[in-house]
């Protein structure tokens, strides 16, 4: 009935149904929730299993790159197990290819239950006192006719021992860093020095020629030259190997390439390679001994002469390198009274080392003191010399070039050259 109220008694009807509709909608809404939760748990329990199973045969099989954690007591036991085998099997076959042997699936767990056994067997030392599986696994690791021998597992740390030392002393950080992204770099070089002169000198003599302001100009290029290193590991290796091998491996690789551009900014040859400071091709002044030093040997008096042909525009930045060998003799030198003529202040535990105030940079690409030898060198890096990346050191791994090796391939293109023969000059020992 249009334009019309309901009576108190419908409308109130109809509020109940109302509420008790309600009341249905959020029951069903909340047992959906409850559905939907449930699912999503059985789903996620589900999942969690599935990964579970999967870790587990990861670590049973032992697939490279598994998901399997190197830190898991049952990973490193298995390990050690393995290494236990060949380590039995090399007593009964002293010349044994480790390649044509590996151990059953039988004997990996006689292993692992050897060593389980080792623990307790060390701390009371009675064979009766072990299960009767670990006393089996360990008797079958026992030497031959000697009762109580047994064979250990050898136990690898995560740490590599390291005791390479190479002091190249860096020297690429001290000279001109250039990146390009082309094969070379041009530089047009400028050798001529202009001379003005007096307007009354040159009205007074017609004849005065006009100076050329292109002549002496000329032009260098730099070029990028490939660096390599290539290694290779097996695949056992990779795999079974408790420490981080490729964190290890790129520090090598790190130090090779450091190593093989500092010797090349020192001497080398330029021919595929960067040109050397005491490159013949450099242009780098090499200066003798004087008449007053004993041959064979080097003063403190060559060593400021040798500074002192440097002009004096590059002193601010210029550096002395010598290697270990050289800088011992130098700060050894004494007056007649036996008082050092160097002396070197203690910087962070170790001396901080200066002739005459410039930085005495330890460089062991440079030769020792010997007759004929260039032991000592004088420059401003920053203007003498200038190092060119096209590409920095990048790694590709080829597991397909050896049947059971993995090659990495470490490779970089830098080039370098003299760009400022002036500012450098080398001590040559008469």
């Amino acid at each position: 009935m249009s334009g019309q109220a309901l009576p108190n008694a419908d409308w109130s009807n109809l509020q109940r149904d109302l509420a008790a509709a309600r009341a249905i909608l959020e029951k069903q809404d909340d047992e959906t929730t409850r559905s939907l939760t449930e699912i999503k748990a059985e789903l996620r329990t589900a999942r969690d299993e599935q990964q579970k199973a999967i870790d587990e045969l990861y670590k049973k099989f032992g697939r490279p790159f598994g998901a399997h954690n190197d830190n898991d007591p049952d990973s490193i036991i298995r390990k050690d197990a393995i290494a236990l085998n060949f380590v039995r099997h090399g007593e009964s076959h002293p010349k044994f290819d480790p390649h044509s042997y590996v151990p059953t699936k039988e004997d990996i767990t006689d292993g692992e239950n050897a060593i389980k056994a080792w623990r307790p067997f060390l701390r009371h030392g009675n064979l009766d006192r072990l299960t009767d599986v670990e006393r089996k696994s360990l008797s079958a690791f026992s030497f031959a006719g000697a009762a109580g021998s047994f064979f250990l597992p050898p136990t690898l740390s995560d740490r590599i021992l390291s005791c390479v030392y190479e002091n190249d002393g860096n020297v690429a950080s001290l000279v001109d860093n250039v990146a390009i992204s082309t094969s070379s770099i041009k530089y047009m070089v400028d050798n001529v020095v202009l001379e003005a002169v007096w307007v009354c000198s040159e009205e007074c003599n017609p004849a005065t020629p006009q100076q050329d302001m292109t002549a002496g100009l000329g032009e260098l290029e730099i070029a990028a030259e490939a660096l390599m290193l290539t290694t290779c590991g097996t695949r056992d290796f990779l795999e079974d190997s408790a420490v981080n091998v490729e964190q290890w491996l790129a520090r090598k690789a790190q130090r090779a390439f450091r190593r093989a551009i500092a010797n090349a900014i020192i001497a080398g040859s330029g021919l595929g390679q960067p040109s050397g400071l005491l490159s013949p091709q450099s242009g780098v002044r090499i200066c003798d001994t004087g008449d007053s030093t004993p041959a064979g040997q080097i003063s403190w008096q060559d060593c400021f002469m040798l500074m002192a042909q440097l002009p004096a525009e590059l002193w601010d930045g210029a550096v002395f390198m010598a290697n270990q060998q050289t800088i011992a003799l130098l700060f050894t030198m004494s007056d007649a009274t036996g008082k050092p003529i160097f002396s070197a202040s203690m910087v962070e535990n170790r001396p901080q080392m200066r002739l005459f105030g410039w930085p005495l940079v330890l460089n062991n690409m440079i030769p020792s003191v010997a007759p004929g030898a260039v032991c000592l060198i004088a420059a401003n890096l920053k203007e003498a010399y200038t190092l060119v990346t096209r590409r920095g050191v990048s790694l590709r791994v080829n597991p397909y070039r050896s049947k059971r090796c993995i090659d990495f391939d470490f490779d970089a293109r830098v080039g370098g050259s003299v760009t400022c023969p002036s500012g450098a000059v080398g001590l040559r020992v008469n």
